[in-house]
């Protein structure tokens, strides 16, 4: 689109350069920086101005811009733009005030559709106005390009985040369910800067955005998360653990990705969904002082200015200068500790070296201060919001999302961003660590291929799915299936459920199944009240088999020095003390009275219990093979007594379900 020169103005008195045509939703014109510059140049060779009209230049006023490629125009000597004009030129960067301020070009090579979001400075841009009726602005078919616009890099003198832009694409609506994608540019140059950003339809996001909102029973516990998801015994490190309640595994997939879409109002560890990326970094620390940091603390690095004499609060973000004519050093404000008339700033300094007694000043506040000491001179800065810690005392790793900047150098101090007393040194260069888009990695349509750091509670992951703990091993859960027995009888004289193992062979003087009661045997004697713990040792089977009960706890039962069979209630066991711990709900655990021996049988209940629904179920893993089992539902409630029910019954690698018949015994 050619420049139209109805819709621009020039003012001689001030030197200003206005778009004054339609806006983005009307018939808004736009024009390459080239064509803009040719006509500021149109104007300025005229013999005489016109002051009535737009034409307020001639060949008697100051050259207004000058081109230094098609796609490098720098407008000079007192000539600027605005917000709004930048938003109408496209193709490249304009350079004004003498280099403090510059918009740069961006350029996106993808699909005519995708939708761009554009993260600067720790924020998502608020106003997408680049994105028309979905579609791009000013694209360009031929060369597949969906967008071309300029996105403003500096101002007051000082680059914006060190000019870095972060360019995603998150679209899920209700007409619209879209892969994710994210792009970096990390420090624009002059001209056209390249995002890289398409989407298409997501065939493993087949619901509604109203859809999504809908569903229930999905949170999250935040922080270091210690879970044993592929069964080994021992535990892996997540910065996050899910539940998805009812939910299909897919459909969990599709409220990660509602919770961080375009327009999400959500929050994930504190921040905007929109915002949210997952863990970007992980690094050592030392020197922990103040306290150890918590989950969603947010931690700065730059130089620490002490100060004094402040006339008010600072804005974080805002250009900082030294206030002399000529400035000696120029910042960003990346966080305050703020006591009033004195505290800290952290900035991130571009230029300059910061020495005591110097007065400066914030460039959109105004406000002035006085540095009291000279700071260590330190290079650059940023923002390092925390997700997980492991912390070993005055050392440990962090885990999170840079916010703003880089990450931290070896050696630098972490400070936090609203206590300098409380920081910590990092130790070595930090690990960069992969993006996944969306953060909870990739839906098979049945399974998760989950990102760095990301799981699910152990009882809502399956055995396809592939989990990525803080170490960066891929852990592969086990097979949980779950068993049912339904067809029962509850409310108040309820049946009573056991399902005990049984070796696939041996009858009772019925001939129905008999309970292996040895299938395990003690290993330590019980003789204590209160016992918390219960030690065994190989019995008729190997001593803890694999498909015992583990998330939700379970029954063991303990044969006593008089032959009767404990009911004890395990809340977890250890495969490898072969130890399960013992709590008091059942009031069976005082062995001081009556004993049981080395070597008395025990056995391992899947379900022990009065039924206080329609149907019980039990979740245990599968390795191999079948596990045969017997169960039995008994009622000898005098006004409707039933009769039995025994029946075997087997553990394999897909759940069961045994309908327990109610026969009367009248």
């Amino acid at each position: 689109m050619a420049m139209t020169a109805a819709d621009w103005t020039v003012t001689r008195s001030t030197k200003v350069i206005a778009y004054i045509g339609a806006d983005h939703a009307g018939a808004a014109t736009y024009a390459t920086v080239i064509e803009f510059h040719r006509w500021l140049q149109a104007l300025a060779d005229d013999a005489v101005a016109t002051p009535a009209s737009s034409d307020q230049l001639d060949i008697t006023n100051t050259d207004p811009s000058r081109r230094s490629t098609d796609n490098i125009i720098t407008l000079i000597n007192g000539y600027t733009i605005g917000a709004t004009e930048a938003e109408h030129l496209y193709d490249g960067s304009i350079i004004q005030e003498g280099g403090d301020t510059i918009w740069d070009g961006i350029v996106n090579f993808g699909n005519s559709s995708v939708q761009i979001q554009l993260i600067q400075d720790g924020a998502v841009l608020s106003d997408d106005w680049w994105n028309l009726a979905g579609a791009g602005l000013n694209p360009s078919a031929t060369a597949g390009i969906s967008h071309r616009f300029m996105i403003q890099v500096r101002t007051k003198g000082v680059d914006i985040d060190g000019r870095r832009l972060i360019g995603t694409c998150r679209t899920l609506t209700d007409a619209l369910q879209k892969t994710f994608s994210e792009f970096s540019i990390n420090g624009t140059s002059r001209g056209n800067n390249v995002l890289a950003l398409k989407d298409a339809t997501d065939l493993n996001n087949t619901s509604t955005a109203t859809a999504i909102a809908a569903f229930t029973g999905i949170t999250n516990t935040e922080g270091l998360n210690l879970i044993d998801v592929n069964n080994n015994g021992t535990n892996e490190e997540y910065y996050s653990q899910w539940l998805r309640g009812s939910n299909t595994i897919n459909q969990f997939y599709e409220r990660m990705k509602w919770l961080t879409r375009d327009g999400s109002s959500s929050t994930i560890n504190g921040l905007n969904g929109e915002l949210f990326r997952g863990i970007t970094h992980s690094f050592l620390y030392t020197g922990e002082t103040g306290g150890a940091p918590v989950t969603n603390d947010e931690l700065a690095w730059g130089t620490n200015v002490v100060f004094t004499g402040a006339t008010g609060n600072f804005v974080i973000g805002e250009a900082i200068w030294e206030s002399t004519a000529t400035p000696l050093w120029k910042g960003r404000l990346l966080a305050q500790d703020d006591n009033g008339a004195t505290g800290s700033l952290i900035i991130a300094i571009e230029s300059g070296t910061v020495t005591t007694g110097q007065t400066f000043v914030g460039k959109t506040s105004t406000f002035t201060a006085t540095v009291s000491g000279t700071p260590t001179a330190v290079t650059g800065g940023g923002t390092f919001r925390v997700f997980a810690v492991h912390d070993d005392g005055t050392t440990g790793v962090l885990y999170g999302q840079v916010m703003k900047g880089t990450a931290p150098p070896a050696s630098a101090i972490m400070y936090d961003d609203l206590d300098v007393a409380k920081y910590l040194t990092v130790n070595g260069a930090p690990t960069v660590r992969t993006i996944t888009t969306p953060f909870c990695g990739v839906s098979t349509g049945s399974a998760l291929i989950g990102s760095y750091g990301f799981t699910l509670a152990y009882a809502a992951l399956s055995k396809d799915d592939r989990i990525t703990d803080l170490s960066g091993t891929t852990n592969n859960p086990p097979n949980i299936v779950t068993n049912t027995v339904s067809g029962l009888t509850f409310g108040a004289s309820p049946d009573r459920v056991l399902v005990a193992p049984w070796d696939g062979a041996t009858l009772d003087t019925n001939g129905d199944p008999a309970i292996d009661k040895g299938q395990l045997l003690l290993a330590t004697a019980l003789s204590a009240n209160n016992i918390t713990a219960v030690v065994v040792k190989d019995g008729t089977e190997v001593a803890i088999p694999s498909d015992t009960p583990k998330t939700a706890g379970g029954y063991i039962r303990v044969v006593d020095n008089n032959g009767f069979e404990r009911r004890l209630h395990y809340t977890t066991y250890d495969s490898a003390t072969k130890t399960f711990t013992i709590d008091t709900t059942d009031g069976n655990e005082d062995f001081l009275s009556v004993n049981a021996s080395i070597n008395n049988q025990v056995y391992i209940c899947y379900l022990d219990q009065a039924a206080t629904a329609a149907s019980h179920s039990y979740a245990a893993v599968h390795t191999s093979g079948t596990r045969t089992l017997v169960v039995l539902v008994r009622n000898g409630v005098e006004a409707a007594p039933i009769k039995q029910f025994i029946a075997q019954w087997s553990f394999i690698s897909t759940g069961q379900t045994m309908n327990a018949i109610q026969t009367t015994d009248l």
